[in-house]
């Protein structure tokens, strides 16, 4: 090999501009995995399948190093990774249009989510980046024999930034940021290689001042891709050159209405099969093979990870519904089924709840955070985090990555459906959904959370008021379901409380020990949970209705014409009419706050009767949401007209507070009239500012002269 081959390979990590945009403490290859007993007897994932050492002459040893040692320290491949990575080193041979004996370039792969499937097309992008750089290293040492070796590191460096290595398309931003992770984890020993994030929410600034480094690997959703090839001056050129086109979770992105990019995104590529293109995909609709006949070379290798008499992934979680009988059951269940969860996985209890609506997260996440610390049996060491589409990204990132990593053992995130699709939480021992998904194939969707990779175990729940039953029938017939009642969990929850406080050192293993490295440290004893297990969970109803003084009718409101907004466009699912989802709703609604919430109904779910336009701020009150403001009675706001008295803040007198619209008189000439007489007769603030008024006070002018109205005193 030759120095500048060498100089490929050397262990030494530059971090790379994707950094920018990902916080630099939150990445998975800087965290220990957890050991102790669990580690140690937990059994070899894929041990039928064959091991990576297996690839040791067909891939360069750094990146060998990468999957059999830190970071990822793999043994066996999964079924995918096993039928695309022995395919190496010829997969990844450089184009060259005078063989015509030679073996495809492209795939087709018809893989499930959650199979290792990333791995099993970033192994040969890396591959095929090394590849293209050693053979331009050994061209710059041909061509430039006389010079340093410094200089021919350069060059090889310039190419690199003139040329994409591979560009890979995923389409949403959690699972693109996922593929990016696993990307700096893969190269963590080699010198240089730097991987870039195309994503919305993130900066475009940065993203185009990182843009003008090394372009090893560039990872995209399709939207914030097609956005800078049609703004950024030389980027569709840069994308040329692109060697390697992936395009990752192909029928999610056909779904989603993301071929009309796909399609743009190709025009500036090189043609096929002079570019190389991988195509995955969980299923193989005609929809998927005519986008697979406009991207792959007619010569392409279909692999098919999935056999055609195969269940659904899903059908092997145990999946259970609930209708509870009345709303104010709703709740108490919930939170019955998260204890059920943290007893039956005593110190890896990782727990996902699905809600609708991003304002019923926010909503139940209050309401969570402020009971389940007192009524859970991990106390207050249950950890609480909520994830929606109106978190910034940078926060989405960073509460994406706490719940991924994080091994606590009594961990909920509460999440709308960003949390759907494409993102892998290791560990998800339940997921709960809170009222019925917009489509059975969402269900199906956040039931994959769970029972992912080697991971194989898991549960779903979902929890349904009595107008929403309907669903069951219409989406969910197929599905392998079995009830189970509010009573039947409430005497399950009971028998492990027993079971759990005869011994607890049997039935808590010591499953939470952590080394000192990692940055999401487990707060869980390994002693057990804290004591009054039983106690706390007989409170749960008491709790419950404990908070509902302190709950704020407004945003209850809010989060249910949201949910009506919600049924709206699903009401075929639940095959119920406007009158039983209403009551529903109001009683749902009063559950939650304990009395009668006057909600407004929109026109589309009243016969007649005008729509009251409501509009809050909810999102940016620093109170949370769901819960009263507590103000302290002297203070008050100037943005709040409600709160904030100006007269009486400034000279010591009263406000006359003015009618409300519909109290005025008739409008003549644009001026509304009423008792008080014409807006002339009222005069100015100029006006009523009085000779007198300005000799007590120096001729001071007050501030709001020549801004309004005000009457007259």
């Amino acid at each position: 090999m030759s120095e500048l081959s060498k100089h490929l390979g050397v262990a030494r990590h530059i971090k790379p501009p994707i950094r920018n945009a990902l916080p630099s403490q939150e990445h998975p290859h800087e965290v220990s995995e957890p050991t102790g007993i669990a580690a140690e007897t937990r059994p070899t994932p894929n041990a039928d399948q064959p091991k990576f050492i297996a690839l040791k002459d067909a891939i360069h040893s750094k990146t060998l190093q990468a999957l059999t040692g830190d970071p990822f320290n793999l043994v066996h491949m999964s079924s995918v990774q096993a039928a695309v990575l022995p395919l190496l080193p010829d997969l990844v041979r450089p184009y060259n249009p005078d063989e015509t004996d030679a073996p495809p370039r492209d795939l087709m792969v018809k893989a499930r989510t959650g199979t290792g499937k990333t791995l099993a097309f970033l192994v040969p992008a890396v591959e095929a980046r090394l590849n293209a750089l050693e053979a331009h290293a050994k061209q710059a040492e041909q061509a430039y024999m006389k010079k340093s070796t410094t200089v021919n590191n350069r060059i090889v460096d310039e190419y690199a930034r003139r040329h994409v290595g591979a560009l890979i398309i995923s389409p949403t931003r959690e699972l693109a940021t996922q593929i990016a992770n696993e990307a700096i984890k893969l190269t963590k020993h080699m010198k240089g290689f730097e991987v870039k994030l195309f994503t919305g929410g993130l900066s475009k600034d940065k993203q185009r001042r990182g843009w003008e480094g090394r372009r090893d690997l560039v990872v995209a959703t399709p939207g914030r891709l097609r956005d800078f090839i049609e703004t950024e001056r030389g980027f569709a050129d840069a994308l040329r050159t692109t060697e390697m086109f992936i395009l990752d979770e192909a029928d999610t992105l056909l779904e989603m209405g993301f071929i009309p990019e796909i399609t743009a995104i190709a025009e500036h590529l090189k043609p096929s099969p002079e570019r190389q293109t991988f195509m995955f995909s969980a299923t193989m609709s005609d929809a998927i093979r005519k986008v697979a006949r406009n991207s792959l070379s007619e010569k392409h290798r279909f692999i098919n990870c999935v056999p055609d008499d195969a269940p659904p992934t899903h059908h092997a979680i145990p999946q259970y519904y609930t209708v509870v009988p009345k709303a104010e059951e709703q709740l108490p269940h919930v939170l019955r089924l998260i204890a059920e969860d943290q007893l039956a996985n005593p110190g890896k209890s990782k727990v996902l709840v699905f809600l609708p609506t991003t304002r019923l997260v926010q909503l139940y996440s209050t309401i969570m955070t402020q009971i389940g610390p007192s009524v859970l049996p991990a106390g207050p060491q249950t950890r609480f985090a909520e994830m929606h589409a109106k978190k910034t990204m940078d926060r989405r990132v960073k509460t994406s990555d706490w719940f991924r990593f994080d091994n606590s053992g009594s961990t909920v995130m509460l999440t709308s459906d960003v949390s759907a699709r494409g993102v892998d939480y290791p560990g998800v021992t339940r997921v709960i959904q809170v009222s019925i998904p917009s489509s059975g194939d969402i269900y199906v969707h956040r039931v994959g959370r769970t029972g992912r990779g080697s991971n194989m175990s898991g549960r779903a729940d979902i929890v349904l008021l009595p107008h929403e039953a309907g669903f069951l029938e219409t989406e969910l017939a197929g599905v392998p379901m079995k009830e189970i009642t509010t009573k039947e969990l409430s005497a399950r929850v009971d028998e492990l409380v027993k079971k759990y406080e005869e011994d607890p050192s049997a039935v808590f293993p010591d499953a939470a020990r952590t080394t000192s490295r990692n940055r999401f440290p487990a707060r869980t004893s390994r002693q057990g949970f804290p004591n009054g297990v039983s106690d706390r969970l007989a409170a749960i109803e008491e709790s419950v209705h404990g908070l509902q003084a302190d709950i704020n009718t407004e945003d209850v409101t809010d989060a249910m014409m949201t949910m009506l907004a919600f049924y709206s466009s699903n009401s075929d699912y639940c095959r119920t009419n406007k009158s039983p989802t209403l009551a529903g709703v109001q009683a749902w609604a009063d559950a939650l706050t304990g009395s009668h919430v006057a909600l407004r109904i929109p026109r589309e779910w009243r016969e007649r009767g005008p729509v009251r336009q409501h509009s809050r701020g909810g999102a940016s009150s620093r109170k949370p949401f769901g819960l009263k403001e507590r103000r302290d009675p002297g203070e008050f706001k100037r943005t709040d007209s409600r709160s904030y008295d100006w007269k009486n803040d400034i000279s010591g007198g009263r406000r006359e507070r003015r009618g409300s619209r519909d109290d005025r008189g008739p409008r003549e000439n644009n001026r509304w009239r009423d008792d008080r007489g014409s807006r002339q007769d009222r005069g100015s603030r100029g006006d009523s500012w009085s000779a007198e008024d300005r000799e007590s006070r120096g001729n001071r002018q007050p501030h709001w002269i020549g801004r309004g109205r005000v009457a007259s005193e």
